[in-house]
């Protein structure tokens, strides 16, 4: 097994190859499909769908890692041109469509502080700052806080793997530092909380220094997975599928109920979620349940998953936008159940649909480009995106 040599030194690990993980896409269609509902503002149970977001930067921590540590095991260093061009080619194409229409829209229908002040709203999405400026931006693009703190997670953490890669630090050093790093941004929160009221405690759920965590977590996941830590003994793997079995009945509760102003989120739930995620993923890439491969591979959950960013993106404009399109709509009939998920419905019907043109028309030609700045690896980073990031491309 690689590990850390006695000198200090960072053992050479075995040739790591992320490739194409079809399970990666099923965990994104279950977490983008709990965000959905959780906008749906349907019924009180479901309204921890936000943790959705939270397996996103788990997982965008996890493949950027994975993808940085197979790059520098191939070339022996990263390209920051290429990284940073293959990012924007993922990224920005829907977004300034969006962006674009959103602009279009407010100068047809202006809002009542003028068009001006609405078109500087909307540009906060554009640059990527509506997680530390939540108040500000233009309430269509209000979600685009989680793609903020990806962006400035991509400019902050290829730049420090890279210098621990040309000080040749070990895999100990890098893994403690990102262990007490964790530990800081969880106090760190934890006093935001506390000390926080009216709008700071509001946008403690914001910031970067307060949510950075859950990437991070992903970060020492990827180590693991990509150096091969984790050691190949058939009880190492039978505790892993043990935890994964408490991890995601674990999860399943939290969505089920958790409000995202409870106090345990920001008393260190955030970054115990983190880690029930990062288990679920190390499941899937050492000896996994064959039931989870057979649940998270079903086609249209990995659909889902690879339209993830676009539901992601699209899906909150619609709905803001849902009560102009649709007022008062109610079905014909008596049932107040259905005409209770009626709006839901059309709402994620609108949001796949819109979602669908732009992941084939728009999105699909931009990932082609990627293959200009694309080195030996170009096929695992072909599966790179964000939640919601991230991130059917893997990170």
């Amino acid at each position: 097994m690689v590990g850390v040599s006695k000198t200090g030194a960072t053992d050479l690990p075995p040739r790591f190859k992320l490739g194409y993980r079809p399970a990666l896409d099923g965990l994104r269609g279950i977490s983008i499909l709990a965000v959905l509902f959780y906008h749906g503002n349907v019924l009180w149970w479901g309204q921890g769908g936000y943790l959705g977001v939270d397996i996103f930067f788990v997982l965008s921590g996890f493949l950027i890692t994975s993808l940085l540590v197979e790059e520098s095991a191939q070339t022996g260093t990263i390209s920051f041109k290429n990284f940073y061009m293959r990012r924007a080619l993922r990224l920005l194409p829907a977004l300034i469509l969006l962006v674009a229409l959103s602009l279009l829209f407010v100068a047809i229908f202006p809002p009542q502080q003028g068009t001006l002040p609405a078109a500087k709203s909307i540009l906060v999405a554009l640059f990527y700052l509506s997680n530390w400026m939540p108040e500000s931006v233009y309430p269509p693009l209000a979600h685009t806080w989680s793609l903020g703190i990806e962006e400035q997670f991509y400019i902050v953490w290829p730049l420090l793997f890279f210098v621990f890669l040309w000080l040749k630090a070990s895999n100990r050093s890098l893994l403690l530092f990102l262990f007490l790093t964790i530990s800081a941004i969880a106090v760190h929160r934890a006093r935001l909380w506390q000390s926080s009221t009216g709008l700071e405690h509001y946008m403690v759920y914001y910031r970067f220094d307060a949510r950075t965590d859950s990437l991070l977590v992903g970060c020492i996941a990827g180590i693991l997975v990509s150096r091969n830590l984790i050691p190949n003994k058939k009880w190492v793997f039978n505790c892993i599928k043990v935890l994964t079995i408490i991890f995601v009945a674990s999860m399943g509760c939290l969505m089920f109920a958790l409000p995202s102003s409870a106090g345990f989120l920001y008393f260190g739930g955030f970054t115990a979620i983190a880690v029930m995620v990062a288990v679920v993923i190390v499941h899937l890439f050492t000896a996994p349940w064959r039931i989870s491969l057979l649940l998270l591979e079903f086609p249209l959950l990995k659909w889902f998953g690879r339209l993830s960013y676009g539901l992601y993106l699209w899906h909150w404009p619609i709905y803001s936008l849902y009560p102009h399109l649709f007022p008062q709509f109610q079905l014909p009939i008596k049932s107040y159940t259905l005409n209770l998920f009626a709006p839901l419905i059309i709402k994620v019907v609108l949001t796949v649909v819109v979602a669908s043109l732009s992941f084939y028309f728009v999105e699909q030609p931009a990932l082609k480009l990627k293959k200009r700045f694309s080195s030996a690896r170009r096929d695992a980073e072909s599966r790179l995106a964000p939640c919601v990031a991230t991130t059917g491309e893997q990170a």
